[in-house]
């Protein structure tokens, strides 16, 4: 990727996104997010900051 990187510079920002959904795919980061606004919605929450945080508590266990 960094050879990449020097043969075309202005592409930087491309591989910079490659590299995020890579790292997103292998932690299930996108799979998280979906079911914690899935949390927020069917909670209602009004405070989105604590009812992300009450989902991550509960995701722990």
């Amino acid at each position: 990727m960094e050879n990449e990187e020097q043969n075309f510079p202005d592409r930087k920002q491309d591989l910079d996104h490659r590299a995020l959904d890579k790292y997103m795919q292998e932690h299930e980061i996108r799979k998280i997010f979906t079911e914690m606004l899935a949390y927020l919605v069917e909670k209602r929450s009004e405070d989105t900051l604590q009812g992300c945080l009450d989902f991550l508590q509960g995701y722990k266990k």
